[in-house]
């Protein structure tokens, strides 16, 4: 698969893109699974007229390869920088890779919704994830990630009850008491509330 990726990038202004394309094809043929590759072609076929056949390349790359580390455009500097085209893409890509690993691809999904500021869904996501899992440290830290998520989303008593869940299960464990304070009470101005929390802490 190098060896075409590599006359790709040789032929590169010496010969037309309809006769450099079929590389990039043959690459992914022997390793359907590359992100770079793949996320080549699909920037090829958009430059080239080829809008919706680039798009869905873009979905298949990240279904194929849903952690966003894995993708130069999909870090958390230059996701905003995404069209709405392009962000339903990852999207939809992300969503197929979640069907199929809950756990190990939700925390990408929130991640994108956190870079492009929709951190209601995020939040959604992450409160999902808390309910499903059955491992108390991976809940806990669900619940702590959709606290955070609905702060920033402005929706305050949401996050409060979540953090309060996420005290329940581990009452010793102080970053809960420490996130309703500094993110819930001291956003509601609410020093009754914030005392109240420190005694039982």
């Amino acid at each position: 698969a190098s060896m075409h990726v590599a006359l790709f990038e040789l032929t590169k202004d010496r010969l037309p893109i309809e006769q450099r394309l079929p590389e990039l094809e043959a690459a992914l043929w022997l390793d359907p699974h590359d992100p770079y590759v793949r996320d080549v072609y699909a920037q090829e076929l958009r430059q080239n007229g080829r809008e919706q056949g680039g798009l869905q390349e873009l979905t298949r790359s990240v279904a194929f390869a849903p952690q966003l580390s894995a993708h130069e455009a999909l870090s958390s500097e230059r996701v905003g920088a995404l069209d709405e085209e392009e962000q339903q893409a990852v999207e939809d890509g992300l969503t197929q890779a979640l069907a199929a690993d809950w756990l190990k691809v939700a925390p990408e999904l929130g991640a994108f919704y956190n870079a492009l500021g929709r951190h209601a869904e995020a939040g959604r996501l992450y409160e999902a994830v808390a309910v499903k899992e059955a491992d108390d440290d991976r809940k806990l830290r669900a619940f702590l990630h959709a606290g955070s998520a609905f702060v920033r989303a402005g929706e305050l008593p949401k996050a409060e009850a979540l953090l309060h869940q996420a005290i329940e299960i581990a009452p010793r464990d102080s970053r809960p008491y420490r996130q309703l304070l500094s993110q819930v009470y001291a956003g509601k101005e609410d020093l009754d509330g914030a005392r109240m929390l420190v005694t039982k802490a």
